[in-house]
């Protein structure tokens, strides 16, 4: 399994803004510059084993109240890593890096998938 590392240049591509918990997956290596900026935000790091691709930031990948609404852990963990594996695509394929929009365009995807 390829291992990616995560330090303070490119934190924000895997944490949204107004966040307040890091997922630290099998598939991650945080370097201690990362966990001192994590600590100073105030951001929890909870460590899992499961993996997802690597989000661009935005807060729509987050626990949020959004997400937590959806129901059990397991539909909350799979909606989280919907959301991230589009935040993904968008940043790879088309250059789109504003979090705002990229939380825009993931939730009105994720509604339409919803709505099918």
């Amino acid at each position: 399994m390829k291992k990616e590392l995560i330090g303070p240049n490119n934190l924000d591509k895997f944490l949204g803004p107004e966040e307040t918990v890091f997922r630290m997956g099998p598939d991650k290596i945080l370097t201690p510059g990362a966990k001192d900026i994590l600590r100073n935000r105030g951001v929890r790091i909870e460590y899992t084993k499961e993996t997802c691709p690597a989000p661009a930031a935005t807060d729509a990948c987050g626990p949020d109240a959004q997400l937590r609404a959806i129901g059990s852990p397991d539909q909350v963990r799979s909606q989280t890593c919907m959301a991230m594996t589009i935040v993904d695509l968008l940043g790879r394929e088309y250059g789109i890096q504003d979090p705002e929009v990229l939380k825009e365009i993931t939730l009105a995807v994720m509604s339409k998938i919803d709505a099918n």
